[in-house]
């Protein structure tokens, strides 16, 4: 009888989970359930994905039991000064969830310091004990599992990596054709779904490419290739979406007629697609990339009124975007999966340029919480009879904390 990977999953956590709480008990720990919580929360797919989690809620912990003793001991008899920082803190965590890669880790500083900080007004232990506690063990419970992972059924990241790589270029495919056929106007809650799926697989991809290279010395040796092309499924994305906008002023205009390349071009784009999610699963694609011989700038204005022609113009322009980004996506999967070497490639992918720009909905979303605690706050102080007072300001930033722009 063979085991599922749920029920393989399912296995490794609560064994783990078991283990962690028998060295707290033994080692006469307090509160040895924050080992297993720690288990519960850092079990992912992949072993690489848990580690990394894991590290982040580590590292999160520290920063956190850091800034809880820092606060506590500038302000320890000055309650709104004290509130005042703290909220100021949980406010930046929050915001720098919503804008950076290690979303978790930000997660983690901002309630285990809400964890700590209340813990010391509420308990007989010293704040200084909580947080050594809290430290050892997430620890404890980051260390069994990622060892229990790593022996029992380990899942590598690599394969993972793969299959998310099919599905994506499938996905890319059926939001091009949807896209070109104005699916949106047709069926926008379908269309909508198709574009949501296809972001959670385009931040997965990304996620898995920078966590599989540490895993696997293939991925590791094309690391930058992989890093390329999940900077190109983003461009693409946008590059779609963009489209979708401006394909409703062209809907009236002939398109065949006015672009007798269009049909070839289509055709060109769903093979390399094809092709890109073929070499994914590893299947032998016989499709060979032109070197660009669809002469999309050839347009036939003829008849057009000027805004019909500023309509195409810029619907030529989209379709070149798009027909560049999925050329230099074959190719760079093409070195990835060996079909071709690196001299092959006559491009080079420019590095996203960084803007130093405030992200207003997460920027509202922080404020949401920053105001969530201060109402929190003010109902445990004057209101004592207020039940699980303490543990209201914890619910109230983890609540913010994982949901800051939700109704932004």
């Amino acid at each position: 009888m063979f085991l599922s990977d749920r029920a393989k999953d399912s296995i490794k956590v609560g064994l783990a989970m078991v283990i962690a709480y028998a060295i707290a008990l033994y080692m006469d720990w307090d509160r040895p359930y924050w080992a297993g919580l720690a288990v519960a929360f850092i079990s992912l797919e992949t072993s690489g994905q848990s580690f990394n989690k894991g590290a982040q809620r580590i590292a999160g912990t520290l920063i956190a039991a850091v800034a809880a003793l820092l606060i506590l001991s500038l302000y320890p008899q000055q309650r709104w000064m004290f509130m005042v920082v703290l909220s100021s803190f949980v406010l930046v965590c929050t915001y720098m969830k919503s804008t950076t890669r290690n979303a978790y880790f930000w997660n983690v500083a901002a309630f285990v310091t809400i964890i700590v900080v209340v813990d010391s007004s509420t308990s007989n232990e010293p704040a200084f004990y909580t947080a050594m506690l809290r430290i050892e063990e997430t620890a404890l419970g980051v260390i069994t599992y990622s060892v229990v992972s790593a022996v029992l059924w380990p899942k590598t990241s690599a394969k993972a990596l793969y299959s998310t790589a099919s599905h994506l270029s499938h996905a890319a495919l059926g939001i091009f054709q949807e896209t070109l056929d104005n699916g949106f106007s047709r069926a926008p809650q379908q269309y909508l779904k198709q574009q949501g799926d296809f972001s959670s697989l385009q931040a997965r991809f990304e996620e898995l490419s920078n966590i599989a290279q540490l895993e696997n010395y293939e991925i590791w040796e094309v690391h930058d290739l992989w890093k390329d092309a999940a900077k190109l499924w983003v461009d693409y994305e946008r590059a779609i979406e963009a489209c979708r906008q401006n394909i409703g002023d062209v809907q009236t205009i002939e398109l065949e007629k006015h672009l007798p390349w269009r049909t070839q071009y289509i055709n060109e784009v769903e093979q390399r697609l094809t092709a890109i999610t073929k070499m994914s699963l590893g299947e032998h694609s016989d499709y060979t990339s032109p070197q660009r011989e669809l002469h999309i700038n050839k347009t036939n204005t003829a008849g057009l009124k000027q805004l019909e022609k500023a309509a195409l113009s810029l619907y030529v322009n989209q379709l070149t975007n798009i027909e560049h980004i999925t050329y230099q996506l074959y190719e760079i999967n093409a070195v990835i999966f060996g079909l071709r070497q690196r001299t092959d490639t006559t491009f080079k992918v420019a590095p996203t340029p960084k803007k130093h720009i405030i992200n207003i909905g997460a920027l509202k979303g922080a404020f949401r919480a920053f105001l969530c605690l201060w109402i929190a706050y003010i109902a445990y102080i004057y209101s004592p009879d207020l039940p699980t007072g303490p543990v209201l300001l914890i619910l109230v930033v983890s609540a913010g904390c994982i949901f800051p722009i939700c109704a932004a």
